[in-house]
């Protein structure tokens, strides 16, 4: 379900909200049921003026639901607002103050504006004799202002609370205080990974990048920013993910040229390349891995919207001493960080300033996002009621201390979802505002000077982060075989790209619990599944017989290259009766099909014997095969023929001996029988 359908997919009139902590007034949304239980009428704010002068008069659109017969318009002005916790509670719809002026009119009778009823109102009473209703405000102040629908006996029937800035007349562009309050609006734009782990893109990802999506809309409304500057905070993943798709859906292209042109003119804030949890990453002990996420995010931005990212500032959330100790070391020392990450002080007024930051001996200058002032932008409230909320708390704060120079940084949540016309109304309303100045998060560090109370402030017990879906081994197994997989078919191939960004997604704090280890093991396996298509596409021979009948030969090894491209391989040959006058290891360049290479050996002795053949990477990484080639030798070595010789000639004299022996032998015994006989 895409932003846009989602956003309409309740019933606002039905909803009873909390915004900031603060609940809203029921009474704006829940209405006095009828008989089959829907509200019989209601109101809302369609249209108000960012600020109006005094003297000058109050314009009001308003759209009314419902049968409203018989009903009045109440609208009651109360006491002008004099802190920022008077005027949460009166967000909320309490405490609302004295009572100035109240104005009843009949609903039928709400004069016709060009987007429907239109009602004005003076913020000061005429004279007498005057026809039109004042609100008696007279003074520069934000007000609360009551609208209700009543019926004959007083009784509301529905009804919301607004607020009057009023200022007094001024020039266009000129301030109405001493020193406007400038304000640092930051605008995160990023989705979860665009490209599932199948390759296929991810399709809500694709709609959310599109006119009605929620990251379409926000760049769409870029383009009404003119004079407002912004600070940008782009997801390099979905920015450049954006621009491969764009290619096949023209359709999302829009918002990526409002976003690039908006890049020219406004800061744009380098980031890592998926969010991250740095102190996930060092319990996990990948620490190491912050800078290349950053320099990963900082190629994407610059190559994508032909920006420089500026290393110096960062958004530091989730916050703890690791992160902090990673930003130091990637040379940023500007930080915007979220309220809750510092150790408290206590402070009459709003803090709107940055901080200077201590951590693990290490200096930063901080800017304490206002959490309060973001969320009044969220919610099913109106949008016209929204943005007046959040220009009327701006405005409170620019009134606590008029002459000071201080300044807030509104940081939305990485997951608001605003309607493209919340943000072009809220920009109308920055635009030439008296009492405020649009500036980007560098401006607000040059310009804004340091707290006042010049307390070094230090973290806050860090919260304990969910651990990082993928384990170290895993992680550093695939980094390896990535390493191995680039030595064999180079940095450029399309699969040493795509396990690189394997590696940058998969350690990514989006992915938690179990679905997010699948998640992150699965974009692991990409490297995985490259490295082992490529192993198996190099056949090496089977177990085979080879005869060589010279002591010197050249033995014949046939390879299949099935990759379609070459593939540098080592061969390595180990035999115990054989040696080798080239090496027992050779680097080969194997190119697609077959291929047939010799090497030389010299035979050692006879016989029938194993030679072992394993192919390698050069570097040894990968193992493509390891197999046995039985050795059949015909040949007699030189010693071997030498002791044969000697062997027979030895034989030949030891049996020419022997003959030579046994005739003596058998002539002496001849001779003793036949001889003379003695006559004694």
């Amino acid at each position: 379900m895409t932003s846009r359908a989602r956003r309409f997919g309740g019933v606002v009139a039905a909803a009873a909200l909390a915004t900031a902590g603060i609940g809203i007034p029921t009474q704006a949304f829940i209405g006095v049921a009828g008989a089959a239980g829907a509200p019989r009428a209601a109101v809302s704010l369609i249209s108000q003026p960012a600020w109006t002068e005094l003297g000058g008069t109050l314009a009001l659109g308003l759209r009314f639901d419902g049968d409203i017969s018989g009903l009045d318009v109440r609208v009651i002005s109360h006491r002008a607002i004099t802190s920022r916790i008077d005027f949460e509670e009166t967000v909320g719809g309490k405490r609302l103050g004295g009572t100035l002026a109240t104005v009843e009119v009949p609903a039928g009778a709400v004069p016709a504006g060009p987007d429907g009823p239109f009602l004005e109102l003076p913020l000061t009473a005429t004279g007498a004799g005057g026809s039109a209703p004042g609100l008696s405000i007279n003074r520069n102040g934000v007000y609360p202002l009551e609208i209700d629908l009543v019926d004959p006996d007083g009784n509301s029937v529905n009804g919301f609370v607004t607020h009057v800035v009023a200022v007094p007349p001024t020039a266009p562009g000129a301030s109405a205080i001493g020193s406007p309050l400038e304000v640092a609006w930051v605008w995160p734009m990023a989705e979860p990974p665009a490209y599932r782990p199948s390759g296929k893109t991810d399709r809500d990802v694709v709609e959310e990048l599109g006119p009605l999506g929620r990251v379409g809309e926000i760049a769409a409304a870029l383009a009404d920013a003119e004079g407002v500057p912004l600070t940008l905070a782009p997801g390099p993943e979905t920015v450049e993910s954006w621009a491969v798709i764009e290619a096949d859906k023209p359709v999302i292209g829009p918002g990526l040229a409002a976003l690039r042109s908006a890049s020219l003119s406004n800061q744009t804030l380098r980031g890592p390349y998926v969010p991250l949890n740095a102190q996930a990453l060092d319990a996990a002990g990948l620490g190491a891995q912050v800078a290349p996420e950053y320099a990963a995010g900082a190629d994407a931005l610059n190559g994508t919207l032909d920006v420089r990212v500026d290393p110096r500032t960062a958004v530091a959330s989730p916050v703890s001493p690791a992160t902090l100790a990673r930003m130091w070391e990637l040379n940023t020392d500007r930080v915007i960080i979220e309220p809750d990450a510092l150790v408290g002080v206590s402070n009459k007024f709003t803090p709107a300033a940055p901080v200077m930051l201590m951590s693990e001996g290490h200096a930063f200058t901080a800017a304490v996002a206002d959490a309060q002032l973001a969320e009044l932008l969220t919610g099913d409230a109106p949008v016209a009621l929204r943005a007046q909320w959040f220009l009327s708390g701006l405005a409170v704060i620019a009134n606590e201390l008029p002459n000071l120079t201080r300044g807030v940084v509104v940081l939305p949540d990485p997951s608001w979802d605003p309607p493209e016309a919340l943000l072009t109304t809220v920009l109308a309303g920055l635009r030439g505002n008296p009492l405020v100045r649009p500036v980007d998060i560098d401006t607000f560090f040059d310009t804004v000077p340091i707290a006042e109370d010049d307390t070094v402030r230090e973290l806050a017990t860090p919260q304990t982060q969910p651990p990082l879906a993928v384990t170290q081994t895993r992680y550093r197994e695939a980094e390896s075989q990535l390493t191995a997989l680039r030595n064999l078919v180079g940095r450029e191939d399309p699969r040493v790209r795509a396990g690189k960004r394997a590696l940058l997604v998969s350690l990514s704090s989006a992915w938690r619990g179990a679905a997010g280890i699948r998640r992150a093991n699965a974009e692991l396996a990409i490297i995985d599944r490259s490295l082992g298509d490529l192993v198996h596409g190099v056949a090496v021979p089977e177990r085979r017989t080879l005869t060589i009948t010279a002591r010197e030969a050249e033995i014949p090894v046939s390879f299949q290259n099935n990759t379609g491209q070459p593939v540098r391989v080592e061969v390595t040959l180990t035999s115990d009766k054989l040696l080798f006058p080239d090496g027992s290891s050779q680097i080969l360049d194997l190119p697609p099909r077959n291929t047939t290479a010799r090497f030389a050996v010299e035979a050692r002795a006879s016989g029938t014997f194993p030679l072992t053949l394993e192919v390698t990477s050069p570097d040894g990484r990968v193992i493509f095969s390891r197999s046995q080639i039985t050795v059949r030798s015909a040949v007699v070595s030189n010693v071997g023929v030498i002791l044969t010789v000697g062997a027979i000639a030895f034989l030949a004299i030891w049996w020419l001996n022997h003959a030579r022996r046994r005739r003596r032998v058998r002539a002496q015994t001849t001779g003793a029988v036949v001889g003379p006989i003695s006559t004694e």
